[in-house]
């Protein structure tokens, strides 16, 4: 019988636990423990009570659309007119109707737009041109006069320099000028473009560049112009007297 009373003991044990499982279950399934309980969510009238003032009245509106402005305000009571809401207007670009467009013979159209990015290309230098055209003989003659404000080799250019000009598009003819210095130069030299019918002025034009010479013969690329022909056959007797700038590199292209 001594076996007995330790099996006893233990099997009371057993059912002690058992009894305690089932009660933390129960416990838990019917919320009765201290445990389970969730924390109540915050009052928005705590304390007020407590000073005796009625908790604000409840709008429905979070405090971040509280702080939403409208971008227009009413004045004196008045709704903003559509002219308030447009916003400001950004530049606009020329259309095919603002510009003005001149047709040749062939039916080519040469457009020009009066204000174009090569106004913003960097300008260096500016050469006097006499051009005249002789209807008669389909001759065009252009005398490269003088030049100013070439810059010279302290400025990145050179101490000569001289022109080139191409007939285009057909690149058929073209011609240099004797090398000057590059202050302030005078040429006083007249090139003549042959073959020309007065219908053809419109689609063609003349590319003059001014190259720097070095002491070893190489030529470097100082400026341009494009001189469109459509504004000698516009002009009055087919001449013009003009200054035209030399700008950068105008067609991408750095072959004479």
């Amino acid at each position: 019988m001594d076996w007995y009373v330790p099996a006893v003991i233990f099997l009371i044990c057993i059912i002690l636990i058992l009894i305690g499982l089932l009660a933390a279950y129960y416990c838990l399934q019917k919320e009765l423990c201290p445990c389970s309980k969730m924390e109540p969510a915050p009052n928005k009238g705590a304390g007020y009570e407590e000073l005796g003032e009625e908790p604000p009245a409840d709008t429905g509106t979070s405090e971040e659309e509280d702080e939403v402005v409208s971008p227009v305000e009413e004045k004196d009571g008045v709704p903003p007119t559509g002219e308030e809401l447009v916003p400001e207007k950004l530049p606009m670009f020329q259309t095919d109707e603002d510009v003005q467009k001149s047709v040749s013979a062939y039916g080519d159209i040469q457009v020009d737009t009066g204000l174009k990015e090569v106004d913003r290309v960097p300008v260096f230098g500016t050469v006097h041109l006499l051009v005249e055209y002789s209807e008669n003989v389909g001759r065009l003659a252009v005398s490269i006069l003088s030049a100013r404000d070439i810059p010279g080799k302290s400025r990145g250019g050179s101490s000569q320099c001289r022109f080139h000009l191409l007939l285009l598009p057909s690149r058929k003819q073209r011609f240099k000028s004797k090398t000057r210095s590059t202050a302030n130069p005078k040429f006083d030299e007249k090139f003549v473009f042959d073959r020309i019918l007065a219908q053809d002025l419109f689609r063609m034009a003349i590319r003059i560049r001014l190259y720097g010479h070095d002491k070893l013969g190489k030529e470097k690329l100082i400026g341009e112009h494009v001189l469109q022909l459509a504004d000698v056959a516009q002009s009055r007797d087919k001449k013009l007297d003009v200054w035209r700038d030399l700008r950068a590199n105008l067609t991408g292209s750095s072959t004479p």
